[in-house]
């Protein structure tokens, strides 16, 4: 009976954890789905049909989709609905504690803190990572990449280095934008304590490692993506939130700089080492500069929790037990309040005609409308695929941004303000258009009755039809 008990207190706390990470992940996941994660399950479906450089639900509209392989498995699992979008996610994040529990394992020999530690560091980053986006593999990758190097600097084995080559191909596949950032890991393993000081072993390995970052089905096309979208001119005409600096004063900031501040307390009180230091400040410029990097906040994070020394002190398992269970239980308090995504799918359903062509000029609704049927439409909501550095098509955001702004752009690179019957020019040759209630087209329709229908409006959203 004596031992029933312990193995119940041994046990029991871990169960309740895990219960209160599977509750939590459900909750959180009903913010989970968005329009880019439609859009890849639109442009997975084109792929599984052979469509690598087309995009058929874009009226085979010229695309990259650097994250190929990322939306071939969204669209396998869209098989299963709702439940398979939530499985996804949670087998991601799965993966991803298993691969922080053998790092912190690698690094520290401290079992307590590997599994404690990555339960930590998933909570403390759970809102970079519940998105059905390619970012958690992404960090997945990177923490494998990273144990490897661990191993190879503990070792002194090149063969630990081989298993990074297939790492940085699923990697680059998975989402390629990003391939970058294993080069950005790999610095201070460069740095060794004894002589010589540099390690030109793994130096001499880098080129052969970046160039595996570049091997998918479009080459350098899918390493170019990002920097053809950052020298276009797609973010002057629509602010995509992901790409501004991250402020202070929000909640991402605030968290980013508590972890700074704890940082900085560690190296005055221990003396960190340069990995923590150089992680932790690198990608938190990165951070600054773009919210995209936000996501691998992760990779500091980790490095952090292997410094943390005060794991030993957790060994009262009735303090684990009540934790969780006062965790679980804020999470059933709040599950009922928490804010719902906008149902989208009504502004799809109030078009009856699906292969209709359709002006979208709401542009983060374009992939529910693809995904609800909608087979012609002009704009999609990844917006910088409509670049012209990207398409390849001139001038291709004039007539959204016409639109939408309701201003023309001059070849003298100034603004005009356009009329109503250029307005309806633009648009003539649509079944439909979509807006929000701010954009300027919404005036011009509202003034042409005999032309065009409102036959959706809510506090967001408005539908036009021609008549």
């Amino acid at each position: 009976m004596k031992n029933v008990c312990n193995k119940i207190n041994k046990y029991f706390p871990i169960v309740l954890m895990c219960l209160f990470m599977l509750i939590l992940y459900i909750i959180l996941l009903r913010k989970s789905q968005d329009n880019d994660m439609f859009f890849e399950i639109m442009s997975g479906r084109d792929i599984l049909n052979g469509n690598f450089h087309t995009a058929s639900h874009l009226n085979n509209f010229p695309i990259t989709v650097q994250q190929w392989l990322y939306a071939v498995c969204l669209a396998i699992i869209d098989r299963f609905g709702t439940t398979g979008h939530i499985l996804f996610v949670l087998v991601q994040n799965i993966v991803l504690y298993f691969v922080s529990v053998a790092f912190i394992m690698i690094k520290t020999h401290d079992k307590k803190k590997a599994f404690i530690g990555s339960i930590a560091a998933i909570l403390i980053c759970s809102d970079y990572m519940i998105n059905i986006r390619p970012q958690i593999i992404t960090v997945i990758c990177l923490l494998a990449h990273l144990i490897f190097l661990e191993l190879y600097k503990e070792k002194k084995s090149i063969k630990y280095l081989l298993p990074i080559f297939p790492i940085l191909i699923l990697s680059a596949n998975m989402h390629q934008a990003v391939f970058l950032y294993h080069g950005l890991i790999m610095v201070p393993y460069f740095y060794k304590k004894e002589k010589p000081f540099i390690d030109w072993t793994l130096i001499c390995f880098t080129p052969l490692f970046m160039t595996c970052s570049l091997l998918t089905p479009y080459g350098i096309d899918g390493s170019l993506y990002i920097v053809r979208t950052f020298m276009s001119n797609a973010f002057n005409v629509i602010s995509i939130n992901e790409l501004l600096p991250i402020s202070i004063k929000d909640y991402a900031g605030v968290k980013l700089t508590l972890i700074i501040g704890f940082t900085i307390y560690y190296i005055y009180k221990h003396k960190s080492n340069y990995f923590v230091n150089y992680y932790v400040f690198i990608i938190a410029i990165l951070a600054l500069i773009n919210f995209r990097h936000i996501s691998i906040m992760f990779i500091p994070v980790v490095f952090l929790i292997c410094c943390v020394d005060e794991f030993h002190k957790l060994n009262n398992t009735y303090m684990y037990g009540c934790i969780s269970l006062i965790c679980i239980a804020v999470c059933f308090l709040f599950v009922h309040h928490t804010d719902i995504k906008y149902d989208y799918g009504k502004v799809a359903n109030s078009i009856e005609d699906k292969d209709a062509p359709i002006y979208n000029v709401a542009m983060d609704l374009g992939g529910w409308l693809e995904y609800n049927g909608c087979t012609k439409i002009k704009i999609d909501s990844r917006c910088e695929a409509f670049s012209e550095e990207i398409s390849g098509v001139p001038h291709i955001l004039e007539d959204y941004f016409a639109l939408s702004q309701g201003y023309w752009a001059e070849s003298d690179g100034g603004y005009s303000l356009v009329e109503d019957d250029e307005i309806l020019a633009l648009v003539d040759d649509y079944e439909y258009v979509v807006a929000k209630k701010n954009h300027y087209v919404n005036r011009t329709m509202n003034r042409n009755t005999d032309d065009w229908t409102l036959i959706f409006d809510d506090n967001m959203y408005t539908v036009y039809q021609h008549n």
